[in-house]
């Protein structure tokens, strides 16, 4: 099968997980930017605890970031050899 003729077979799918994909990106900057934009503009005021919340907020992303990885990646089957995940 070529990738056109996987692109025509599987259209809706292929969609359906861009449109996914773009949601959580939206989603992610939406945090980052509630985040950031507070931490900037109390930055001299407080920069002890503006390095502690950069801090906290880098740790908590890549912790959850691995949290993914690990739920897709090995508990829903991304990483086996026989993949049982589909997208919904």
């Amino acid at each position: 099968m070529n990738p056109w003729s996987f692109f025509l077979t599987h259209h809706t799918e292929i969609f359906s997980a861009t449109l996914d994909h773009i949601t959580l990106v939206l989603i992610a900057m939406a945090f980052a930017i509630a985040i950031a934009v507070p931490l900037v503009y109390s930055g001299k005021k407080f920069e002890k605890a503006t390095s502690y919340l950069s801090t906290l907020s880098g740790v908590v992303s890549t912790a959850f970031g691995l949290f993914l990885v690990y739920q897709i990646g090995f508990v829903d089957g991304l990483f086996k050899a026989n993949v049982h995940w589909t997208p919904q």
